[in-house]
């Protein structure tokens, strides 16, 4: 355990170095930043989004925080749990290397709504699941749930947000998505967890998450969508 450790800290150090040499683009912001503020948040869809992605996020929460304690209790080995998250890793890389040539097949929202719904049924799977490979198996949506939201929400940052609140907008999406639902699904997750068991913790998860998304479709019925453009 020590040598993980030490080995995380040499990679994020050289992470650090990557990304202070990484061109940061500049961009004007046309009129007051209040102004653009306000206009961002007075946009439906964007609030629509928000909201989804609270929703999103506190849903595969019980996945984030509570998947090896699931892994331990259907009897998976440290090996196995091991192999779990480098299955999940290598499905979030391959979403994010195909991301723009996704993102001009089936557009934004498409992307979306896909990705809550294979989120659902990640969460529904793991609530039937008692056999380790099975699991691993299902690991492999984690690029399509996880990663397709992360795409589909910086490319709404990109597209909705005035000039030069670009990076206000990535941060209310993080912050809703990882940080308030994160943290909302954490705990009611762990309520869940000690009063009724991790299946049912999982199955609750799913049926939050089809609901969720049912609301978002009703809500937002939009024929057309802002176009996609790469960069």
């Amino acid at each position: 355990m020590p040598w993980s450790f030490g080995l995380f800290l040499v990679l994020m150090g050289g992470c650090l170095l990557l990304a202070a040499r990484l061109p940061v683009a500049h961009a004007r912001i046309s009129g007051t930043f209040g102004n653009g503020l306000r206009t961002l948040l007075g946009n439906r869809p964007w609030r629509l989004f928000l909201l989804l992605s609270f929703i999103s996020g506190a849903g595969l929460s019980v996945v984030h925080y509570y998947l090896f304690l699931y892994l331990e209790g259907i009897g998976a080995s440290r090996s196995l749990m091991g192999y779990a998250l480098s299955i999940g890793t290598v499905s979030e890389m391959a979403v994010f290397y195909f991301s723009d040539r996704l993102l001009r097949r089936w557009g934004r929202r498409r992307l979306l709504l896909f990705s809550v719904l294979v989120g659902s049924m990640r969460v529904l799977a793991y609530s039937w699941i008692d056999t380790p490979s099975l699991a691993l198996a299902v690991q492999l949506l984690h690029g399509p749930s996880f990663a397709m939201l992360w795409v589909a929400g910086v490319s709404y940052a990109h597209a909705l947000a005035p000039a030069g609140l670009g990076a206000t907008a990535q941060a209310q999406f993080v912050g809703v998505n990882f940080g308030l639902g994160g943290a909302t699904g954490a705990m009611v997750g762990g309520f869940l967890y000690q009063h009724m068991g991790l299946a049912l913790m999982y199955r609750w998860a799913g049926v939050w998450l089809v609901v969720g998304l049912t609301v978002y479709m009703l809500a937002d019925r939009r024929p057309t969508e802002p176009a996609y453009a790469s960069g």
